[in-house]
């Protein structure tokens, strides 16, 4: 049982419940609780109030409810309390809406303010057609893949093709070489007389301070990272693909967040994707 699961439970027992950096949910009506925890809650119409407050903590009694209905000890329940609503407020920083089980929806306005709809999220309704002309292209893009048996390359295309890349490869690093060295010369006297007087943009000192990037997978090359990419289902504006350089490609998942937070962060994503995951910044 996850804590998002027992949010809505939780409200119809005491009424009230804030959430940390989110603010508070309120009961306005009577109704009555359910001894199943897997079971869905129906809200009357205009029963919940949100109040913003990006100050707010999270209740101890919902973590004490959590704690006591999964069977984690109490620190743990803490943590993955944690870890859901920082997940929840990165959808919300890139558009995205955080859903709260039977009981509706979390969004970001333009001047930055949490707003709250209750019931389930249409959004996704708006764009039906779309997602399942995707999903038949992917269907269909798949089965072939499936039953075509794979030809390998004759072996004289093979050398051609190793040819050409060796050759491209010793271009690009002689042209390299040659730019350096060119700039390191026209520049030498120069150094020596201003480098102690060098400014410093402030900016480049607070790069990457509140952000950071959790890597799940590398390849050496750009055809093994897209399949992989297109294998994992999840929204592809949270997932990256990235090119450090030719011959080294990241899948990652970025975040504008403190690097206080990257330990939860990082123990939550791995729970999700079942996948051990390193930090980058």
């Amino acid at each position: 049982m996850k804590p998002e699961q027992l949010i809505s439970h939780f409200l119809v027992i005491n009424k009230t419940i804030s959430l940390e950096g989110i603010g508070m949910l309120r009961l306005n009506k009577d109704i009555p609780s359910l001894d199943d925890p897997n079971a869905d809650i129906i809200f009357p119409e205009e029963s919940i109030q949100f109040e913003y407050n990006k100050h707010g903590k999270t209740d101890s009694a919902f973590i004490d409810f959590v704690s006591a209905k999964t069977g984690k000890i109490k620190s743990l329940t803490a943590s993955d309390i944690e870890s859901y609503l920082l997940v929840g407020k990165q959808f919300l920083n890139i558009g995205k809406q955080m859903v709260l089980k039977d009981i509706g929806v979390l969004q970001k306005n333009q001047a930055g303010i949490y707003e709250f709809i209750q019931g389930e999220s249409t959004p996704e309704a708006i764009d039906t057609n779309h997602n399942k002309s995707t999903e038949k292209k992917e269907i269909d893009f798949s089965s072939p893949v499936k039953t075509k048996p794979f030809n390998l390359p004759d072996k004289k295309m093979i050398v051609f093709i190793a040819i050409a890349i060796a050759l491209l490869v010793t271009l690009m690093i002689y042209f390299n070489h040659s730019k350096n060295t060119s700039i390191g010369n026209s520049n030498s006297d120069s150094l020596l007389n201003t480098q102690t007087n060098i400014p410093i943009d402030s900016s480049s000192l607070n790069k990457n301070i509140d952000s950071f990037s959790l890597v799940m997978y590398e390849f050496n090359n750009n055809i093994s990272a897209d399949s992989m990419l297109k294998k994992i289902e999840t929204d592809k504006t949270i997932v990256k693909l990235i090119s450090i350089d030719s011959a080294h490609y990241q899948i990652i998942i970025p975040f504008n967040l403190p690097l206080k937070d990257t330990a939860a962060i990082k123990d939550s994503m791995e729970r999700k994707f079942n996948k051990t995951m390193k930090v980058a910044y």
